[in-house]
């Protein structure tokens, strides 16, 4: 048994001594934590041996996609950078920088040649 399976079942036990349903509630938290956990790393594992996103997809009664979409972005989140590398974090572009908010700003007034804005030129 694994150190993912060991939490699962410490989990599973805390739940069946729980002496009060608030203490009870907790280990059922604790428990649906750690099985989501060993889930989506034994999906992890699936992929790894070459198994299909549309048999993944089978044993949930979703599709290729629906299983990606379910797993694939908690996969990322999981995944180690390959040996001797460096893993490179996903791109956040929620303060809209990049090269598509560098064109919205270019279009929005034209410099002069010293770099200023030109504000004239809306008028």
């Amino acid at each position: 048994m694994g150190p993912s399976e060991q939490r699962l079942q410490k989990a599973l036990d805390a739940l069946a001594s729980a002496p009060h349903a608030l203490d009870r509630l907790d280990a059922v938290r604790r428990l649906r934590e750690r099985a989501e956990s060993v889930e989506v790393e034994s999906v992890a594992q699936a992929r790894a041996e070459g198994w299909s996103w549309t048999k993944i997809g089978a044993l949930y009664g979703m599709s290729k996609q629906g299983a990606q979409q379910r797993f694939g972005t908690q996969l990322k989140r999981q995944r180690k950078p390959a040996q001797g590398g460096t893993s490179v974090p996903e791109r956040d572009n929620s303060d809209n920088t990049g090269p598509k908010s560098a064109l919205r700003v270019s279009r929005q007034r034209p410099l002069r040649e010293n770099g200023d804005h030109d504000t004239d030129a809306r008028t």
